[in-house]
């Protein structure tokens, strides 16, 4: 059975994360990119895939990563915060840790034929965690609970999120019009739980399809591998009977949305609604000559164009 989370929904777990969450995050407001909207009504759309960090929430960091910027303290407050104990000092050494994982991992799994890698972090903090214990840096019991609580408290410090504006509206409506809406993200076990946290997505409401999400952790690849895409359209076309043509793809990056989506034969929106994500990528040659058939500077702008 496919569902909204890894997580049992009503574990105590489960609402301790949410409650973490939402303990750690606070009001963001999207700032303006400069960029002039380009939208027209696009008849016959019955689908719409969403990207999640910069489209559907606005992330602090933009489309950052963890490693970026010098999270000594976030690391050791995130560590002291799931129960395990380290001196300040350690955070160095945690952040150094992780990124030789983190490489490793990703390297392994090129190896094996994937040329956009992406990993679990439950794995990668497990192991890095593990091994400062044996170092005697860090002290505390390594299990899934606390792992899991660990990234989320570090996640939540380091890239806190907001629901973007209008997105409530915009989910309803679309649910409301008969569109199917799924997602198709690199993202990881939390990006589900942040989701649900907010009910301005429409996640916890049930408007989002959980049968059209697709997540970079769980194939060990990411975007813009085109992968995500083709999977969310399969599920489309076998349950609903939707191709590629009645699919609209929204999301923020150049790259790793429009191209996968213009790839898979789908309609494509270039959301540039926040100046710290929007990444129109003009130096790639990959997107040079690409253009989307829409640019969406509000997410309202979306429903004109379906409706």
């Amino acid at each position: 059975m496919t569902t909204n989370s890894e997580i049992e929904s009503k574990s105590p777990h489960h609402k301790f994360l949410l409650n973490r969450i939402m303990a750690l995050t606070r009001p963001l407001q999207p700032e303006p990119t400069g960029v002039i909207a380009r939208n027209f009504p696009l008849p016959g759309i019955k689908a719409v895939l969403f990207d999640v960090y910069g489209t559907m929430v606005i992330s602090a960091s933009g489309e950052g990563t963890c490693l970026e910027g010098r999270h000594d303290v976030r690391v050791h407050q995130a560590l002291e915060s799931a129960g395990f104990r380290c001196e300040v000092a350690a955070g160095r050494r945690v952040m150094e840790r992780l990124r030789q994982v983190m490489e490793c991992e990703a390297r392994q799994i090129k190896q094996q034929g994937t040329e956009y890698p992406e990993i679990d972090i439950r794995d990668i903090w497990k192991s890095v965690v593990r091994d400062l214990v044996a170092e005697g840096l860090v002290k505390g019991r390594v299990n899934r609970a606390s792992i899991e609580r660990l990234a989320v408290e570090y996640e939540c410090r380091v890239n806190p999120v907001w629901p973007m504006p209008e997105l409530e509206a915009t989910i309803t409506a679309l649910h409301q019009a008969g569109l199917k809406i799924g997602i198709v993200s690199n993202a990881q076990f939390y990006t589900p739980l942040v989701l649900e946290a907010f009910p301005e997505t429409g996640w916890s409401a049930g408007y989002i399809d959980p049968h059209c999400c697709v997540w970079s952790f769980k194939l060990k690849e990411a975007k813009p591998s085109v992968r995500l895409v083709w999977q969310a359209l399969e599920v489309l076309a076998v349950r609903y009977h939707i191709d590629s043509r009645e699919t609209i793809v929204v999301g923020n990056d150049m790259l790793n949305d429009i191209l996968p989506a213009v790839q898979s034969g789908c309609k494509a929106a270039l959301f540039a609604g926040d100046r710290r994500s929007y990444n129109p990528r003009p130096t790639d040659s990959r997107c040079v000559s690409l253009q989307p058939d829409l640019v969406l500077t509000r997410m309202s702008q979306l429903l004109a164009v379906v409706q």
